[in-house]
């Protein structure tokens, strides 16, 4: 039989010191130089195979209902393959699942059928780059913008549900694992505009010792993994055969009057959307801030509730507020509520099919001639 390759208990214990003096060696290392291990190695994708990247964001339930930092999110997208070519005209998308067009083909999302008009704005053709992630929160659209901002964006259209200000601590939800993952960026960006008590009342503390570990988030490591099959497997994009304009409408709806978050309106969430206006700014862009279309619903309880999301008083509190919000900080506007018809809804009162995002391009166009000279 072969002997052991480390034949007694001693040399096994100096075998294992000199493995863990190597590990804190390679810590320091890594600290000293600030190096993120596994964020560099995360930022590794399979789109260069192809050359194309993926026409969205990876989506927290694409896989195993994980999520990764925004830097492997914009690596894998197609603006990291796409050099902005002089003729072009580019425009960013921002919003939630909706927006990013779940339960739909590439194809068929608002910015791909925006893309596909071939318009033309002061003579550039306008070409659409969907950066919408699903969970409405406008912070977290802010960290998505801030990763796309040096990607020369010509113009941001900004999609806002109510949601999406929700000013309650709690409502961070799902964004919370977002947030985490980001949250240098995160803390940066809310120091730099005056949102520090913002930011305190919705992250953890970070523990002492966790300054002096490099080697953090393994978590993101199996996510990341299966990421890299998707230049060849389809994810699930949960297609749906459900129409909630057949469905009744619950006597109570989600979001009511007074609810916690939104009294009053506007909170200090909504400064985020100051932050936008200044970012776009920053990069001389625009921005074109959009209330949602959203399903107007009918029979039973609809003289109180336009859906199982939004009570009528509650959503037109809403969008006067918003609408005064935008004309006192200069903000670009248009409120395109109704725009979509009832029939296109799908399983939520903000997911729309084909058609319905076919007839918010329609409407989109207008605010966007308003711009610049708009044309085909």
């Amino acid at each position: 039989m072969r002997s052991s390759p480390l034949p007694s208990l001693h040399m096994t214990m100096r075998v294992f010191a000199k493995a863990i003096a190597l590990l804190l060696a390679l810590n320091l290392v890594c600290i000293a130089a600030q190096i993120d291990p596994i964020a560099a190695l995360t930022r590794f994708n399979t789109w260069w195979i192809v050359g194309h990247g993926r026409a969205r964001l990876v989506y927290p339930s694409d896989f195993q209902n994980g999520q990764l930092p925004i830097e492997s999110l914009m690596g894998a997208h197609t603006l990291a393959y796409t050099t902005k070519a002089n003729d072009e005209f580019r425009v960013l998308v921002l919003g939630e699942s909706g927006i990013a067009g779940w339960g739909l083909p590439d194809q068929d999302t608002f910015s791909a059928q925006l893309t596909a008009r071939n318009l033309k704005v002061h003579g550039k053709r306008l070409v659409a780059y969907n950066l919408a992630y699903p969970s409405p929160n406008v912070a977290r659209d802010i960290l998505i913008l801030d990763a796309a901002l040096s990607y020369q964006p010509d113009l941001i259209i900004w999609f806002i549900t109510p949601a999406a200000l929700d000013n309650a601590p709690s409502s961070i939800g799902t964004n919370s694992v977002f947030f985490d993952l980001n949250r240098d960026r995160l803390q940066r960006l809310t120091t730099t505009y005056a949102l520090q008590a913002w930011f305190a009342a919705r992250m953890d503390s970070v523990p002492t010792w966790r300054s002096w570990t490099a080697i953090r988030g393994q978590d993101t490591l199996p996510v990341w993994l299966n990421t890299l099959l998707y230049p060849f497997i389809a994810p699930d994009l949960g297609q749906t055969n459900r129409h909630l304009n057949n469905e009744p409408i619950p006597a109570k709806a989600r979001y009511t009057s007074g609810q916690v978050g939104f009294d009053p309106m506007p909170n200090e969430t909504w400064r985020f959307l100051d932050m936008g206006k200044s970012m776009a700014q920053q990069v001389n862009a625009q921005l074109l801030l959009v209330n949602e279309p959203m399903l107007i619903g009918s029979g039973s309880n609809s003289d109180v509730n336009y859906n199982l999301q939004y009570e009528r008083a509650f959503y037109e509190a809403y969008r006067q507020n918003l609408t005064a919000y935008a004309a006192e900080k200069s903000i670009s506007f248009v409120d395109l509520w109704n725009v979509i018809p009832a029939a296109s809804f799908t399983d939520t009162p903000l997911h729309a099919n084909a058609a319905g995002y076919a007839a918010l391009v329609d409407q989109i166009t207008i605010p966007i001639s308003k711009l610049g000279e708009i044309g085909h």
